[in-house]
């Protein structure tokens, strides 16, 4: 099996039975950020050699912070040095009371900020967003919105999150 094709199996099995804000199976967000990373790669980043490992690391990149798999496990299934420590870097502190390292981190990081911006772009499209309440909407607006100035995104880089931020939400992924 592929590395793509394990990453996918790892993360559908450790999200299993959890559901995102809108009530949608979880383990479909972190294909749509693979996706979207994959894209951004090509639209903006420098990444092109480094896209099996994005894809890999995109899939992954909730499953170490959301789920008892620990980035050993994720080693020890045969993962690359750079995907594990990559989901690591996105992995948010569990005292994440300030996260201005951990998005200081992630700004240093060209794959780790491809999938936190591909991560953002899911989170915050429109289609998804419009499930959630006026309340929900507006909290995580403000969320993500200080997540982009703490990684100091590019001109670019927004101009890509508007319109991925306008994408149809598959209902196959």
């Amino acid at each position: 099996m592929d590395d793509i094709a394990l990453a996918m199996k790892v993360s559908k099995k450790a999200h299993r039975g959890q559901k995102d804000k809108a009530g949608a199976p979880y383990w479909k967000h972190p294909r749509r950020v693979a996706q979207l990373a994959v894209d951004l790669c090509f639209e903006v980043s420098i990444c092109s050699i480094d896209r099996p490992v994005v894809a890999c690391a995109a899939l992954l990149h909730d499953v170490v912070e959301d789920t008892s798999v620990t980035a050993k496990d994720l080693s020890d299934q045969g993962f690359s040095d750079l995907c594990v420590a990559t989901v690591e870097l996105l992995t948010k502190p569990s005292d994440a009371s300030d996260l201005s390292d951990y998005y200081a981190a992630i700004a240093d990081d060209y794959l780790a900020r491809t999938i936190k911006l591909a991560d953002i772009a899911d989170n915050s499209n429109e289609h998804r967003m419009a499930n959630l309440t006026a309340e929900n909407r507006e909290r995580l607006t403000s969320k993500y919105e200080k997540a982009l100035v703490a990684l100091s995104i590019t001109d670019e880089e927004r101009a890509w999150l508007a319109a991925a931020r306008k994408l149809p939400v598959p209902r196959k992924v």
